[in-house]
């Protein structure tokens, strides 16, 4: 006991030192002093110290900005006449354009759209953590010679010129006394820690055995209080090469935090070694990977319904068994593996090639009972490669597919090595499965707001010396259309797969043997042109049956219908609620058998003040009718947090 406690003890004030390091500092505003810093230029060689920027005019205005928001993106790229508004007053527009990203396609991008304006690269988002920016992917900081922020204005700005140069034409004109000038922050050098926190009580209520949730997840009845720190340190070893270990800290499953969206070897993190240089970049250790839908992708949001601020699929089959409730996954395309990828890239094509172990090998005892020898499983080996072609600095942020004209081969294969795995009861021991696919992506538009994008997939595998082979495609039409404050969009897919077409790492909503349509529509309302969205709604409709229909081929193929429709709105500008209702249906051909149905109402309280917090409050109703048995009413509700700095 004595022991324990010692290493209790040591272990407490580390663990307190985290979470308070965990806790995201105030956003800066009015009369705060400026962090200083020294970055490289994007788009220039050398670097800038911020002490000589802020002393070289009246007032500096800092717009930093990254990729991952489309409205910030264009605000950006459209920020020249606003950078000599502001010159004619003798200030200065800056530019600081956060990462990860791929600078070569950056400086690319601002070529083909003529961009002028002088921009910093804050690869790391040093910069944007030291200024506040969180969940946020844009911040305009407006301040004055003596490096005192005088404004700040975030993500709702639409037209700089009619909003932030009043701003920057008050600083000119009144500088502030130096006795109310506040002491300079210094720039503190060395390794940037980023937080992602992840906090949620969750109650269920009205379960059975097999009951499942809106997302497919299995349900159980009870109360559970979840949390997921994920802390990276990014350290800067040499230009264009970074070490970034990851710890996490949760109390999740071991089987979620190594086998869901991240397939790590260890439950407590991972680490990453980086290096980029001019076309090239690498990394040793865990990194982010998508291909295709059909192929290699964790989640594909066009291909289900929304559920209340994040995609739902709701009973979306086999799939779905990937999905659990006691987890904090955020559903996002890409999956973590670690191991080994590289890439080339060139203004249009873009070369990258990977391997990793997915999956680690499990050994089941020598004597044991059924669900113990039947765990041992093999080490999972995946590799595979792809060609993008097309303007790779205009990338689809969905798929990192070139827009415009966009074309991608790739192939994805996964072998499970068995060379070591003791197979004292072969009937109970997995079964060797070695697979490989081959996919064509390609994507054409948007031209007048119109795309039509495709896939199609070749996929083989092989158990136990028998070999299966399957097909699948998608294609369909993508279009959107601003009227003024209106904005209107639909999707419209066709979908099919062969009976036995079971990629281990497709997108959790696609199932083997099926076949049929799939269509969505919306409409959002924003109070001024480029803003935020204001009230929204959207509809979405999947109807599909088997493509081969083994279960009674004599009556036919089974049906399955996903039908649902969201309303979203703004009471406050800070606060987005959102109201989702939903029907699935399952039509069995055979005589006898009762058709299953399930409705469901979700909805969200969203609140977003705070720029590194993302508070919610989600409530949800299921009403089950499956085949053979009475209907059931489950209640979902849970408080979460979201803490990203």
């Amino acid at each position: 006991m004595s022991v324990w406690r010692r290493r209790t003890g040591a272990l407490l004030p580390a663990l307190l030192a985290l979470i308070t390091a965990a806790v995201p500092a105030a956003a800066l505003g009015p009369g705060d002093p400026a962090p200083a810093f020294v970055l490289p230029w994007l788009t220039d060689e050398g670097t800038a110290a911020s002490a000589d920027l802020f002393g070289e005019h009246d007032a500096t205005v800092l717009m930093i900005w990254d990729r991952g928001c489309p409205h910030c993106t264009e605000v950006a790229l459209s920020s020249e006449e606003f950078a000599d508004a502001v010159a004619r007053l003798g200030a200065r527009l800056v530019g600081v354009v956060m990462g990860p990203d791929d600078r070569g396609a950056l400086e690319d991008l601002f070529w083909e759209e003529g961009l002028l304006v002088p921009h910093l690269w804050d690869e790391g988002r040093k910069l944007a953590g030291r200024y506040g920016l969180g969940f946020q992917h844009l911040g305009i900081f407006v301040i004055d010679r003596s490096g005192t922020i005088r404004a700040v204005f975030d993500d709702r700005v639409d037209d700089p010129v009619e909003e932030v140069l009043p701003a920057v034409r008050a600083v000119v004109s009144q500088p502030l006394p130096a006795s109310q000038r506040p002491a300079p922050i210094l720039a503190v050098e060395g390794p940037n820690l980023r937080i992602d926190g992840r906090l949620r009580i969750l109650s269920t209520e009205g379960a059975r055995p097999g009951d499942t949730g809106l997302y497919g997840e299995l349900l159980e009845n009870g109360s559970v209080f979840l949390h997921r720190w994920d802390l990276r340190a990014v350290w800067s070893l040499a230009p264009g090469v970074e070490f970034i270990p990851w710890l996490r800290l949760s109390n999740e499953s071991e089987t979620v935090l190594t086998e869901a969206e991240d397939r790590l070897a260890n439950r407590y993190g991972s680490a990453t070694l980086r290096f980029t240089r001019g076309p090239v970049s690498a990394s040793l250790g865990a990194f982010d990977l998508m291909v295709s839908p059909l192929l290699l992708m964790r989640w594909d949001e066009e291909d289900a319904p929304p559920l209340a601020g994040a995609s739902g699929c709701g009973v979306c089959g086999a799939g779905a068994s990937g999905l659990e409730q006691r987890s904090l996954e955020i559903l996002e395309p890409e999956y973590t593996f670690e191991g080994l990828a590289a890439s080339f890239r060139r203004r249009y094509s873009r070369i990258a090639g990977w391997v990793a172990v997915s999956q680690w090998e499990r050994q089941p005892p020598a004597e044991g009972t059924f669900d113990e020898l039947a765990s041992g499983r093999y080490r999972r080996i995946l590799s595979g490669g792809l060609l993008d072609l097309g303007p790779t600095s205009q990338a689809d942020p969905r798929l990192g597919l070139p827009t415009g004209i966009g074309l991608r081969f790739g192939v994805v294969a996964v072998q499970d090595d068995q060379r070591s795995i003791e197979k004292h009861y072969p009937d109970l021991s997995p079964h060797d499965r070695d697979e490989v696919g081959w996919v064509v992506l390609s994507r054409l538009g948007p031209w007048s707001g119109v795309s039509v994008e495709g896939e199609w997939v070749d996929w083989s595998r092989e158990i136990q010396d028998r070999e299966e082979e399957a097909d699948a495609v998608r294609i369909g039409l993508t279009a959107e259309r601003e009227m003024g404050r209106i904005g209107l969009w639909g999707r419209f897919h066709r979908i099919r797969t062969d009976r036995l077409f079971e990629p281990r790492f497709r997108a959790l909503t696609y199932d083997g043997n099926r076949e049929g349509w799939r269509a969505a529509a919306g409409m959002t309302v924003r109070p001024v042109l480029g803003g935020r969205e204001r009230f929204g709604v959207s509809l979405f409709y999947r109807g599909v049956e088997e493509t081969d229909p083994v279960e009674a081929p004599a009556h036919g193929a089974v049906r399955y219908r996903i039908a649902s429709a969201t309303l979203s709105g703004r009471p406050a500008p800070d606060l987005l609620v959102e109201m989702t209702g939903l029907l699935l249906e399952n039509d069995s051909p055979v005589a006898g058998l009762e058709d299953e149905q399930t409705r469901g109402i979700a909805g969200d309280l969203r609140w977003e003040r705070i720029p590194v917090l993302e508070p919610v409050l989600h409530v949800e109703m299921i009403r089950s009718e499956p085949r053979g048995a009475d209907a059931a009413t489950i209640w979902q509700v849970y408080l979460s947090a979201r803490i990203l700095k």
